[in-house]
Order: C-alpha cells, then structure tokens, then sequence
C-alpha cells in the first residue's frame, strides 16, 4: 500500500478541519502498517485516554500489545475498554484471544 500517501490525505483532511476519530483511527492503521508502531500506540493512547468511545483504539492497542508479548498490558486496555463502555464483539474476541495465550 501507499502509506505515505494515505498519511498525506489524512494530513489535508487535518488540515482542512475534517479530522475526526475515524480518520484517526485510519492514521493509527497506516502508521501500525507501516512499521510505525510507537506512534500508533501514541495516538491510539492519546485518544484512550480523552475517554474515546470508540472501540477500534482499545481493540488496536489490545492486540498489538498482545501481538508484543505484553498479555498483562493487553487486558488492562481492554478493562479501561469495559470501564468505558466501549466494548464490542472484537473487543471480546481479542480479550478471548489474550486469556488463552495467558493460560487463563
């Protein structure tokens, strides 16, 4: 894919003011994808912690700290996912996926 390309449209939609967090949830994508991950993480956390409702950063962060080895940091995302009601089906899925690698 053309990751620097995507970020250069999602920097105009910043920039003409139509960002919002699905396009930031596309930019945490781009940024994952294209060995970016500190600053996926960064922004995914940047909006966890305002309080997002919106369930794709909690599952994003889940699983790449899951797919990091970091099975604790995993659930401590996707209980701040419960505590802000944002859980959902992938949400499940990947808490699922985090307790059988635990061994839980």
């Amino acid at each position: 894919g053309d990751a620097a390309g995507a970020l250069e449209i999602l920097d105009l939609a910043a920039k003409n003011g139509c960002d919002n967090e699905f396009t930031a949830a596309i930019r945490t994508s781009v940024l994952q994808r294209s060995g970016r991950g500190g600053e996926a993480a960064a922004l995914r956390m940047e909006k966890i912690r305002a309080g997002s409702r919106h369930a794709v950063f909690y599952a994003d962060e889940a699983k790449a700290r899951l797919e990091a080895g970091d099975a604790a940091g995993a659930l401590e995302i996707l209980d701040l996912a419960a505590k802000n009601g944002c859980e959902n089906e992938f949400t499940a899925a990947i808490r699922t996926s985090v307790l059988q690698r635990s061994g839980a």
